[in-house]
């Protein structure tokens, strides 16, 4: 959870903004890991974890509420899903899923949500 940490303290600031501020909220009903402030916007973020290198993760009822408050009052919500968490780890930062535009790197069956990222891509 140190090295989380320690990620989410280098999240990307512009130029001359305000760093960011951070409060950890595991095991938390609310939806989401991890709650930071830039520039006065509030940016949630869901983490996941996987041990392989697998391209899915289990998402509840309250982080599907999260995701889609967020998107009405038009702050920032992310999936943050951290794979081969037993060698190199690789992250890959999702948007929220529940913004239309989002939907094309998602499969949702029940239970289950798959991504995919295009070669290339900034999401």
């Amino acid at each position: 959870m140190r090295e989380l940490l320690g990620m989410l303290q280098g999240y990307h600031t512009p130029a001359g903004k305000e760093s960011p501020n951070f409060t950890d909220v595991p095991n938390s009903p609310i939806g989401y890991d991890f709650c930071i402030s830039v520039d006065g916007r509030k940016v949630m973020i869901e983490v996941k974890g996987h041990t392989g290198n697998q391209n899915f993760f289990e998402l509840g009822s309250t982080e599907l509420d999260a995701a889609q408050q967020a998107l009405e009052v038009g702050e920032i919500y992310q999936i943050w899903v951290i794979r081969n968490m037993e060698g190199d780890l690789d992250i890959d930062r999702l948007p929220n899923p529940m913004v239309m535009e989002n939907r094309k790197y998602f499969r949702f069956e029940v239970g289950r949500v798959y991504y995919q990222i295009e070669e290339n891509s900034e999401l």
